[in-house]
């Protein structure tokens, strides 16, 4: 497993490898509002377009509009994500209003909201792929299979930033910016072999969903390769007694915890560890990263560890700053700036600046493929670095690197150097997932 220090702050240790060395992304401010149109599609399958708004910057695009699909779940039994759609949104009206759209283009996003059901999904990615988009942006939907099919079908390539299923992971005409479950998975695993060498009983709990079972089963046969027991505990994701849940994992008798936990399980699960005076090292999502969180927990979290795609959204590097700005400005100030917010505004940073922008003066779906099979450079509040299809395994995905941070108090710590990349691949192929 390989391990290094990340960036935090303004600084960098010197222990990290030259290819991750940062490139500081600059953006002038030009204006108060975008230009976008966005269409809707919601849960009832409507479809709504509004009106370019507000005033613009000299940075504007004002090139021919090209049309792109967004995709996500919103409401659901299981989860949702409806803080990602709206950082998705804050993005593009940003990139439109002051990075001159996609080289110049307009990027006109039109968005469908999913709830958990396999028709909707179909329903969504049906209406989509009629309006003919350069390129569909897949938000996080646990169907996304049966959106993928329709997609190839038509001959309309898919971006992402998270695969969430089995399937997504080699779906065809697909790129992923980050890993998803199985790269948490195998970075949690590294994480405590490296930082807990002496840990022999491990737990697990989280919510009772598809997506976690192969994180249990990867992280298992990773800690029992190093001579680690492992405990399971899951949850019907519609309970309220999170009190039990914790508890049937008899937290105290173990030497280290791992909680899987989608957004809205994060407050209730830290608050049931926290009545249980529980002083055992647990390591969890960046999906529990948010001021909503920290406000409802106290410092419950305090020592834990978290696991994410980049650097924290709260913090002080230049990317953090700038996201925190541009949603505020194009969000609102009350956004929610966690959970799969970074991820909705990153995503459509790389894809209209780092796939489209290149290839504005030819943009076809021939075009966005090409570029996103060449090595990319740094990705707003990302990696330093990409290269999609580089695991004939995984050929999905685009980046391996996982991000491990530490909370200190009521926040992550942000001090230079504390932060960690673990290489996920290397855990898979050693662990043979």
């Amino acid at each position: 497993m390989r391990f290094s220090r990340g960036r935090t702050g303004r600084g960098r240790s010197a222990t990290v490898p030259p290819r991750r060395q940062r490139r500081l992304l600059t953006v002038v401010a030009m204006s108060t509002a975008g230009l976008v149109a966005v269409a809707a599609c919601g849960s009832g399958g409507s479809s709504t377009a509004s009106s370019p708004t507000g005033s613009t910057g000299a940075n504007a695009a004002t090139g021919s509009p090209v049309v792109i699909g967004f995709i996500n779940q919103t409401t659901g039994q299981q989860a949702a994500y409806p803080e990602m759609t709206v950082a998705a949104q804050a993005a593009i009206k940003y990139v439109n209003a002051e990075l001159g759209g996609a080289g110049g283009h307009r990027v006109d996003m039109h968005v469908c909201n999913t709830d958990g059901t396999p028709t909707q999904t179909q329903s969504c990615a049906q209406k989509l792929a009629a309006e003919k988009p350069l390129l569909v942006v897949a938000g996080s939907d646990f169907n996304w299979a049966l959106a993928t099919k329709i997609f190839n079908g038509a001959n309309i390539p898919v971006f992402g930033q998270t695969p969430v299923q089995g399937p997504d992971y080699t779906a065809k005409d697909t790129y992923y910016l980050s890993n998803g479950s199985l790269g948490a998975g195998a970075a949690q695993a590294a994480y405590v072999i490296k930082n807990a060498p002496d840990a022999k009983k491990v737990g697990i709990i989280g919510p009772q969903i598809p997506a976690l079972q192969s994180i249990i089963t990867l992280i298992t046969k990773a800690l029992e390769a190093k001579g680690k027991s492992v405990k399971p505990v899951t949850f019907p994701p519609t309970t309220t007694d999170f009190l039990s849940a914790w508890s049937a994992l008899g937290a105290k008798d173990l030497d280290y915890v791992i909680a899987e936990l989608p957004t809205p399980f994060c407050v209730p699960l830290i608050n049931a560890s926290k009545s249980q005076n529980n002083t055992t090292p647990v390591i969890t999502t960046a999906l529990c990263n948010s001021a909503t969180t920290f406000s409802k927990v106290g410092d419950a979290m305090d020592g834990w560890a978290m696991n994410g795609t980049g650097p924290d959204p709260y913090g002080n590097t230049p990317d953090a700053v700038l996201y925190r700005a541009k949603m505020a400005q194009y969000a609102g100030k009350s956004a929610n700036l966690g959970g799969y917010a970074p991820f909705g505004f990153q995503v459509l940073m790389w894809v209209t600046q780092s796939i489209m922008k290149p290839v504005a003066s030819g943009l076809t779906a021939d075009a966005v493929r090409a570029q996103a099979l060449k090595p990319g450079g740094h990705v707003f509040l990302g990696p330093d670095s990409y290269q999609c299809a580089s695991n004939e395994k995984y050929t999905s995905v685009c980046s391996w690197d996982v991000y491990m941070t530490k909370v200190k108090g009521r926040a992550i710590d942000s001090t230079p150097g504390s932060a960690e990349y673990i290489d996920a691949l290397e855990t898979l192929k050693s662990t043979g997932v």
